[in-house]
């Protein structure tokens, strides 16, 4: 509960925030919109570098101390976004919280649950993945009272002493209530030797597609809808249920856990990605765009779990974080290329141009976790 906490208030304000604050920050500092969300992308970028560089800590300290550091990382750096009076400035204190979330969000999260239950994190995982989900419908209402009181500057200090007065405590109580991490040579795997580098490059691979395809359709599914010939209204509420669909998901993944294997779900997950885009190219109007809201909000809930519990499947737990570390570069990277790729595909050939790149990008994850799949059964087996 304490991490499921820290997780929401650290993805809603430090990702989705900025869909309320880009306009007042634009105003005051004399840049452009597009110019302001990018703050989003820098973000994500200097998150995917910084989630590299501190693997070693986790085999080092354990994933605690990582999250405490984590939380006073994002108290500076809201102040420093805070403090901004132009471009250098603003993208200083970007970097700054991108640094901060390579410590605070998500994969430390995850490698202290890990170190806490070992194998059996899985179910875990997925609460916490389950209840973090509701970060936007949480934050952004939070976002518009605070903003509504005080301004941007005002909002973000407000959020630095949320990172400060109740992250930083949580993630304390968090750490104290978990056992230290066994001495283990950094590399060592699931047979006691090196990491299998061919399983470990499928698994980045499949993951950095998929994260690709959701997180790109993620910003551009409004046009993308409106293109299939929805009207905005329509295409906004479409959009928006595919929240709800994701989140369902959620729950039954954390409901059937224990007898769910990630490699498995994963499969059958892309599989249904795959045939959203096929049903939203080859199909009109709403039936198409529902059918293709559900079978693209559920599958993208489902992989968001298999992507973070595959490595139990694949790896010794005592090295999640840092196989999940060293995936958190080129995973996150796909991510902040995606919105972009995707609005040029949407620009210069429409939706089913779009939709083709995705169902490329769907098939190729799916051919590397069938992959993967079957290395799973194998261990199994032996």
């Amino acid at each position: 509960m304490a991490l499921s906490v820290t997780q929401v208030i650290g993805w809603a304000t430090a990702f989705n925030a900025l869909a309320l604050l880009a306009r007042p920050i634009a105003s005051e500092l004399n840049m452009s919109l597009p110019l302001t969300f990018a703050g989003s992308s820098v973000f994500l970028v200097a998150m995917a570098f910084a989630s590299r560089a501190i693997v070693p800590l986790y085999a080092r300290t354990g994933a605690g101390p990582v999250l405490v550091a984590g939380s006073v990382l994002m108290a500076i750096g809201f102040v420093a976004v805070a403090c901004a009076t132009g471009v250098a400035s603003f993208a200083l204190g970007w970097i700054l919280l991108g640094i901060a979330g390579a410590c605070a969000l998500t994969a430390p999260a995850h490698a202290l649950i890990v170190q806490a239950m070992g194998a059996q994190a899985k179910r875990w995982i997925a609460a916490v993945m389950l209840i973090s989900g509701l970060g936007g419908a949480i934050g952004l209402p939070a976002t518009a009272l605070i903003l509504h009181v005080t301004d941007w500057r005002g909002t973000l200090v407000v959020f630095a002493a949320l990172h400060l007065c109740l992250c930083l405590p949580l993630h304390l109580l968090a750490s104290r209530m978990t056992p230290a991490p066994r001495p283990r040579a950094v590399g060592a795997s699931f047979s006691g030797g090196v990491i299998d580098q061919r399983m470990f490059w499928t698994l980045t691979l499949a993951t950095s597609l998929i994260g690709f395809v959701t997180w790109g359709f993620a910003i551009v599914i409004v046009e993308l809808l409106q293109e299939c010939g929805l009207t905005q209204t329509q295409a906004v509420t479409a959009a928006a249920c595919i929240g709800v669909a994701t989140v369902m998901a959620r729950g039954v993944e954390f409901l059937f856990a224990p007898s769910l294997l990630a490699s498995e779900t994963a499969v059958w997950a892309t599989t249904a990605l795959c045939l959203s885009f096929a049903v939203l190219a080859t199909g009109n109007g709403l039936l198409a765009a529902w059918t293709f809201v559900l079978l693209f909000g559920a599958a993208s809930g489902t992989m968001s779990i298999a992507r973070a519990t595959l490595p139990l499947e694949l790896f010794d737990p005592d090295i999640y974080a840092q196989v999940t570390g060293r995936i958190a570069l080129p995973m996150t990277l796909s991510f902040a290329a995606a919105p972009i790729v995707f609005g040029m595909a949407i620009a210069r050939a429409g939706a089913n141009g779009a939709l083709i790149l995705a169902l490329i990008c769907g098939l190729l994850a799916l051919i590397a976790l069938v992959a993967l799949r079957q290395r799973v059964r194998e261990k199994r087996r032996a």
